[in-house]
């Protein structure tokens, strides 16, 4: 099987598969006698090593492994490439950096270098390319700041290298199943040292505190700041191109002694919450593609994918 990313349950999926007489009954295709491969089309609901199960309709579909060809995940639903800029845009202004601007349709934020995102180009217009001059202009740009020109590979808006191993997933606030108790959790405007502390431990590394403070707390916006012990989260409300206010987790982080004990769907029932109540109608979070274990837990809480994306140092 091939694919960028592997499928996770729950995904949308198109399998390719080889024609034969053991495959021949699933074919989402009329039978063509000379044809080879055929695909289906539908939600990933299991997959083991010996085949993976398709839910095509009111049928489960089963497709033995040795006759897989490709896997390629889907967009939970149709997305157009404006779609893709609009939520982009507002989740770079849920992490904005202490400084930003946008040029040519592109996004150029400057941080202090806590994290890669702070500090990075993001395409959120339609005349966003990566042309020679667009290219030397982000270069310049990020030279003139002292930082080293990095840009987020956005899916389907720039020329793909390999670097877009991230997903974008989004729900419907409405669709999102937040109902865990979550009484003991705090939120707060603005964080405090025992919350930047955990975010320090959450990203190991020589960033010190007010490098930390001076990510987090830039928001085009609204930020809020939830604690349940040492495990934190950050969640915010952004506008995208639209005008439409999007709810973000931009940042969720269980202590290693809190973890098994539900504190972070706890932290992120409370964030949910909150945005309910700041009148937020749809969410985002933005993952590592790799994390298998966190794709299904989000998956499960009712995110699908949107898009990919990657970071990729110019």
């Amino acid at each position: 099987m091939a694919s960028q990313l592997p499928p996770t349950r729950g995904d949308r999926v198109v399998v390719r598969f080889a024609l034969n007489e053991h495959t021949a009954h699933i074919s989402d295709r009329t039978r063509d006698p000379a044809a080879t491969l055929s695909d289906i089309t539908g939600r990933l609901i299991a997959s083991t090593d010996a085949a993976l199960t398709v839910q095509r309709g009111d049928d489960e579909v089963v497709v033995p492994t040795e006759f897989i060809v490709s896997v390629r995940t889907l967009s939970t639903r149709t997305v157009r490439n404006s779609d893709i800029r609009s939520v982009e845009l507002a989740a770079a202004r849920g992490w904005p950096g202490r400084e930003h601007e946008i040029a040519d349709g592109w996004m150029l934020r400057a941080s202090s270098g806590f994290t890669v995102r702070g500090s990075s180009a993001v395409p959120v217009g339609s005349e966003a390319r990566l042309d020679d001059s667009s290219v030397a202009a982000i270069r310049s740009w990020y030279a003139e700041r002292d930082l080293p020109p990095w840009l987020i590979e956005v899916e389907r808006l720039l020329p793909v290298t390999g670097a877009a191993v991230s997903e974008m997933l989004t729900a419907s606030i409405d669709e999102l199943t937040s109902g865990h108790d979550h009484t003991e959790v705090t939120i707060s405007a603005q964080p405090d040292e025992r919350w930047l502390t955990a975010q320090l431990r959450a990203r190991p590394g020589e960033s010190s505190l007010a490098a930390a403070q001076d990510e987090v707390e830039s928001v085009i916006g609204t930020a809020c700041f939830a604690a349940l012990g040492d495990s934190i989260g950050r969640g915010t409300i952004t506008e995208d191109a639209h005008g439409r206010p999007w709810f973000g987790i931009t940042s969720l982080w269980t202590d290693e002694h809190a973890r098994g004990t539900g504190a972070g769907r706890a932290i992120v029932s409370a964030l949910t919450a909150w945005a309910r109540e700041q009148g937020a109608e749809h969410a985002y979070i933005q993952l590592d593609g790799k994390k298998t274990t966190q794709r299904d837990w989000y998956r499960g809480l009712g995110y699908g994918l949107h898009h990919r994306f990657g970071y990729r140092r110019l």
